[in-house]
């Protein structure tokens, strides 16, 4: 009897966990169709390579996506939650992610030219070989964020 309890209290874990992040795919296929989807659920979404030039994505919830390569230029994040994402190589250009999260992101290599990141969220953020130019950085909070030289930034850690 202990055994059955134990086996169905795993399963129901793993039922748990794997609902956990999932994105809305009505949320997804109205992104796709009219580029526009402010505080869509789009958690662990797989948007590697997209083109998503000028998309309203105010307020989304895009922890855990995949972003890699994406084409972000001129869209508007302000204030998504882009936690543990990765957007390793993605173009940012005039893009608008004011008040975003991007607590322990992947920004390697991303184009981050006239770009807003005013009061984002970068802790433990890769920056590594990211491109800034003209980019708007006030009120930023930088702690273990490994900036575009690869050199750590602990400015903003609360001690």
């Amino acid at each position: 009897m202990r055994k059955l309890l134990i086996y169905a209290g795993v399963i129901a874990m793993g039922l748990f966990a794997s609902n956990a992040g999932a994105f809305n795919k009505k949320d997804l296929n109205k992104l796709k169709t009219q580029n526009y989807c402010p505080n869509c659920d789009l958690r662990g979404a797989k948007l590697a390579q997209a083109d998503l030039k000028g998309a309203n994505l105010k307020g989304a919830k895009l922890n855990r996506a995949d972003l890699r390569g994406i084409a972000f230029w001129g869209a508007n994040l302000s204030g998504a939650d882009l936690r543990y994402a990765n957007l390793k190589g993605g173009n940012l250009v005039y893009a608008n992610l004011s008040r975003a999260n991007l607590e322990n992101s992947n920004l390697s290599g991303t184009i981050l030219r006239y770009t807003s990141l005013e009061k984002v969220n970068l802790k433990g953020a890769d920056l590594k070989g990211a491109k800034l130019f003209n980019t708007d950085m006030r009120d930023v909070i930088f702690c273990q964020t490994v900036m575009p030289s690869g050199k750590p930034n602990n400015s903003g850690c609360k001690k």
